[in-house]
């Protein structure tokens, strides 16, 4: 006879039975899914407006959405649009469910995009105040929760504080988050705070006419 000291408590037991979970979840996802490829339909017309904010090799047409099991042990749906992720360089608007967490909405820019652009949205990066955004201070920009490591309100922050972190990181990552109850706004605050990113970002063409 086997000896072993595992045990499996009454309600574990349950769940262990228990398939209508992951029924649910099937749907929710699929409709989550369907809401993200919204957000990013509703983009496209805001991408047209600002021909010269995006740097070659972006993808404009096409939006990438994957998901996971396992972001600190829950699972995750992402769409990535517009976005371009090279060796070099991070151009990436970053729309996220952790789920049981938070929706966020976060703008990536990092290597020489982020060299090149580093002055002129550090200058206008007091426009994103009083309108929710968090400014990550984490060494590494591949993390989404919203731990004070991991990021800092932006209001919270002065002027010299914010100028002294975006001086000394490699990249920027700035972001939004709305409770996962609050899925029905998804696709307002996903464009807003898109179009808010944008205005903050410098006009290749006008600047190079």
């Amino acid at each position: 006879m086997q000896n072993t000291k595992i045990t499996i408590s009454p309600e574990e037991s349950e769940a262990l039975g228990d398939t209508g979970f992951f029924r649910k979840k099937a749907a929710i996802t699929s409709k989550i899914i369907m809401i993200f490829s919204e957000l990013a339909e509703s983009l496209r017309p805001i991408i047209a407006d600002h021909p010269g904010l995006f740097p070659p090799g972006t993808s404009l047409f096409r939006e990438k959405i994957s998901r996971g099991e396992n972001y600190k042990g829950l699972p995750y749906i992402v769409i990535d649009f517009p976005a371009m992720f090279g060796k070099e360089s991070v151009f990436a608007f970053r729309s996220m469910l952790w789920w049981g967490k938070h929706f966020s909405f976060s703008f990536h820019l990092g290597g020489d995009l982020w060299k090149s652009r580093q002055v002129h949205v550090t200058e206008k990066i007091a426009a994103l105040h009083n309108k929710g955004f968090y400014l990550c201070v984490n060494k590494t920009p591949w993390e989404y929760h919203f731990e004070s490591d991991n990021y800092l309100l932006l209001d919270e922050l002065q002027g010299n504080k914010t100028r002294g972190l975006l001086q000394e990181s490699p990249f920027i990552k700035i972001a939004r988050r709305l409770e996962v109850a609050e899925w029905q706004k998804v696709i307002e605050y996903g464009k807003e705070t898109f179009s808010l990113v944008l205005d903050i970002l410098p006009n290749e063409i006008r600047e190079s006419a």
